[in-house]
């Protein structure tokens, strides 16, 4: 990649907000002596603990417009714009509604805005990814609320978009209020109240027959594309999620994935698309077939396994935002395990025991083969450990999320 002449050599990297994310792109950009900010929205934010990291107080996302001026206040106090990276959705479509004020202030990583507005909805997804050759699973949109009659149950029933707009710089998650990313409905009747409770809460929705196969037929594909033309590709397999049927990856394996290459190209040829993106597939186990998913326009949970593995997409990023060149990245034939302790938790209370997948994955972390976010060895989170405001808040969180 050609060196482009710019002003940005000491451009640091602002990131909103705190979250496992967050502190992944922290840990990517840091070893290239990118110097990161973190927007800490409250105590339990795991990067502000990070030894590669400098925090400052940001107000939620959910406090609308003040969220964006506490933005443009942080941005006014560096001397030269910063990279500001997004690692959440709520926060990312409220950049996008306030993107001409905020690139007076910041370098973007958001997508060019037809982009965006064509890539949040999933049915534009589906629809681009028919176009481009790539299988989909058969899909109906809700025109008007009406549940099409003689379909197959069961179906899996999803957002258009998982944010629904309420005002100006308000949003509503679909998964806040349903506590997952999608539906399972055994029947017409449980579909017609779960569409009629979406729409009630301002979702559009989606029913999609169910790809079947195991947890570990879900695989995903970071990618970078520049607009110069480089791109790069990290692929991975999940190995258990949580919610289990529609949920984050909690145990990720980083592995090569040729097959999932072409479609990637297809799909990004397709659109035009220049930035970051997770692209999610699931094989379907009948036919063998790859068949499209999601596709995410923001750094995601496990993007510090990409960079292990040898493609530090959030530092691609960085470059293309700051106009500097970098060398290519290449993903390692080394199989490398990302795990949530957090999420592994909640998974062993679900199942009552410790399935094979936390054991596998807490293996693989103890013989130095895996990720463990917190325990981390070159960036353990001391300050987060004896944090009093940090066990607070986790007690406070922990009783509300206890049936």
């Amino acid at each position: 990649m050609r060196v482009r002449p710019a002003d940005c050599e000491s451009a640091a990297a602002l990131i909103v907000p705190d979250s496992l994310t967050a502190l992944g792109v922290v840990r990517s950009l840091a070893p290239h002596g990118v110097a990161c900010t973190v927007c800490a929205c409250s105590a339990l934010g795991p990067a502000q603990y990070s030894r590669y990291a400098r925090a400052v107080a940001c107000p939620p996302p959910s406090a609308g417009r003040a969220f964006i001026d506490a933005l443009l206040d942080i941005g006014r106090s560096f001397r030269v714009p910063p990279v500001l990276f997004v690692t959440d959705e709520a926060s990312l479509l409220l950049a996008e509604r306030a993107r001409e004020e905020l690139a007076a202030r910041f370098r973007l990583t958001i997508p060019p805005l037809r982009q965006f507005e064509q890539l949040v909805s999933k049915a534009q997804v589906y629809a681009l990814g028919t176009a481009a050759g790539v299988p989909i699973p058969e899909t109906w949109a809700l025109s008007g609320g009406v549940i099409p009659s003689g379909l197959h149950y069961p179906l899996v029933m999803k957002p258009t978009r998982r944010l629904a707009r309420l005002a100006e710089y308000q949003v509503r998650s679909f998964r806040t209020e349903f506590g997952c990313k999608g539906l399972l409905v055994a029947n017409a009747g449980e579909a017609v109240r779960v569409n009629r409770r979406a729409r009630a809460l301002g979702f559009e929705m989606l029913v999609q027959e169910v790809v079947p196969g195991p947890v570990t037929d879900l695989l995903t594909a970071g990618v970078f594309a520049g607009s110069n033309g480089d791109r790069a590709v990290f692929t991975a397999r999940k190995l258990a999620q949580v919610p289990a049927d529609f949920g984050d990856g909690s145990v990720v394996e980083g592995v090569p994935l040729p097959e999932l290459e072409p479609l990637v190209s297809r799909l990004l040829d397709h659109a035009g698309f220049v930035g970051l993106a997770d692209i999610e597939f699931k094989r379907d186990a009948l036919d063998g077939q790859l068949k499209l998913l999601d596709m995410n326009l923001r750094p995601w949970l496990w993007i510090e396994l990409a960079s292990r593995c040898g493609v530090n997409l959030p530092y691609l990023l960085y470059c293309e935002a700051a106009h500097r060149g970098t060398a290519a990245h290449a993903q390692t034939a080394e199989r490398v395990v990302w795990c949530s302790m957090r999420s592994l938790l909640r998974r062993s209370r679900g199942h009552g025991r410790a399935d094979r997948a936390v054991l596998h994955a807490l293996l693989s972390v103890a013989r130095g083969a895996g990720i463990e976010p917190t325990f981390t060895r070159h960036d353990v989170l001391w300050r987060m450990l004896v944090s009093p405001r940090f066990w607070r808040d986790a007690v406070r969180s922990g009783r509300r999320e206890l049936p």
